[in-house]
């Protein structure tokens, strides 16, 4: 009798045993570990069932954005830190409702809502003001903040093959709601719309032939237009290579348009393969007469600035005539500043070929003298924000003459963008900047107008007196 007390005893103890790991891995499975939220896999779960419901709900996708910049900046613990405290606020918001939420990603949330005529706007709002007061309670300087996409799901009467794909359809329109709200400098939540996806349906056609056009050679929608640039000093003459899209149906496609398209179809770095063999074009044909005397800047995308880019560069301009020392390549602020070591190992590599590089629109971010004292540059590029009303507001003078005699102490030199008028010019002559660039000299010209601007600008001489009167 005791030998089988025992044996039921193990049984039992088995059981349990084996009852709490069943628990725990079903735990595992449908949780998140830090924050104890359920995962994105109980969220796909939950949304699976809703369809096979054919019901009406709406999903709440939350971004904390600059999270990783705090993340780097302070530590993984405190980033930490930021992600349990929020997930608890989403949390205490949603079980007032009775809603699912998850984490499912990073520092990615999800809210499920999943009643009728339920007053969404109202919930939103108070929820972004609860999660804007909690992350300044953490971060008084301000950089992290809340974004928003929500994307709404209505009965269909589809069949069930249907309604799975049409969820999973909800959940990315929510997701590119919040990739706008994050892109936004005004909106922090963004609400998926009719509007929104004929603009996306728009970009992917664009998207498509936008990789025809770069694979091609005949065509003519796409081209380079060249904005000269002006120096005091030397014989020499620059410009800017900026692309233009004529489209046939949408008429002229603004460029940061363009770029973005570019950037989120992951053709941005095909499209500056593009552009740096235009530029290697023009340099051996329409410019072979003078082209030891012109250098061409070329502004780099997020996706060009990586290891690849000393040879990539090396390959378009580094062949029979090598054109490496006639480029300047540009890059912004925002490139450099999540990782500085990397930017400054491509930098080094790219000096080693002679390519130099221009920091382009200085003084429009908080990590700018940051950047020019750990990174080294040729050439930085005063935004235009700073010369508009140089002659009218008296601390514009003092922004532009500390950033010049800055610049020049680092052995750097100064181009203003966006020189307008001869007042500007005087004045930014006076206060020693070394390159002009502006409507002032020329709008961007095609490069058989950039030729006839060079050929009277080496027959007048350097930054020609008649520029000036």
């Amino acid at each position: 009798l005791t030998d089988m007390f025992l044996i039921l005893l193990v049984l039992s103890l088995l059981s349990y045993r084996l009852y709490k790991d069943a628990q725990k891995q079903t735990y595992i499975a449908w949780h998140d570990p830090l924050t104890k939220l359920k995962n994105r896999n109980f969220l796909l779960n939950e949304l699976k069932e809703l369809s096979e419901k054919d019901q009406k709900y709406a999903i709440v996708l939350l971004d904390i954005s600059h999270f990783k910049e705090i993340n780097d900046t302070v530590s993984y613990e405190y980033g930490d830190q930021v992600l349990i405290e929020i997930s608890q606020h989403i949390k205490a918001q949603a079980d007032k409702f009775a809603f699912s939420c998850a984490r499912v990603g990073a520092d990615e949330f999800a809210i499920l809502i999943n009643q009728e005529d339920f007053h969404l706007e109202f919930f939103v709002k108070k929820l972004l003001s609860d999660l804007n007061s909690a992350l300044h309670s953490m971060d008084r300087s301000g950089r992290m903040s809340i974004s928003m996409g929500i994307a709404t799901y209505k009965e269909s009467g589809d069949s069930n093959e249907h309604l799975l794909k049409k969820s999973n359809l909800v959940l990315n329109n929510a997701d590119f709601a919040l990739n706008i709200a994050k892109k936004s400098h005004t909106e922090q939540v963004v609400y998926f719309s009719k509007e929104i996806e004929i603009e996306h349906r728009k970009k992917h056609k664009l998207s498509e032939e936008l990789e025809l056009l770069i694979s091609i050679k005949e065509q003519k929608q796409l081209f380079m237009v060249f904005q000269p640039i002006v120096s005091r000093h030397t014989n020499k003459m620059g410009c800017e290579a900026l692309i233009r899209w004529q489209h046939p149906l949408y008429g002229f496609i603004n460029p940061e348009y363009l770029i973005s398209i570019a950037e989120e179809s992951g053709l941005a770095k095909d499209l500056g393969k593009w552009i740096m063999k235009e530029v290697y074009h023009a340099f051996t044909v329409d410019w072979s007469e003078f082209n030891d005397q012109v250098e061409v800047a070329i502004n780099l995308s997020d996706s060009l600035f990586d290891e690849e880019l000393p040879m990539l560069v090396t390959e378009i301009f580094g062949g029979n005539p090598n054109y490496l020392d006639s480029i300047v390549l540009e890059i912004t602020e925002t490139m450099t500043l999540d990782e500085v070591e990397r930017s400054s190992n491509i930098i080094n590599e790219l000096e080693k070929i002679g390519v130099r590089l221009a920091l382009d629109d200085f003084g429009t971010g908080w990590s700018s003298l940051y950047n020019l004292n750990h990174l080294r540059f040729n050439k930085l590029k005063i935004d235009k924000s700073f010369i508009q009303n140089l002659n009218c507001e008296k601390n514009q003078t003092f922004f532009v003459s500390a950033i010049v005699n800055l610049s020049h102490q680092l052995g750097i030199k100064v181009v203003a963008e966006g020189v307008e008028d001869v007042t500007q010019l005087k004045s930014l002559i006076e206060l020693g900047v070394d390159e002009f660039q502006g409507y002032y000299f020329s709008k961007p010209v095609s490069k058989q107008e950039f030729t006839h601007f060079c050929k009277h600008y080496f027959d007048e001489g350097p930054l020609a007196a008649n520029m000036i009167k």
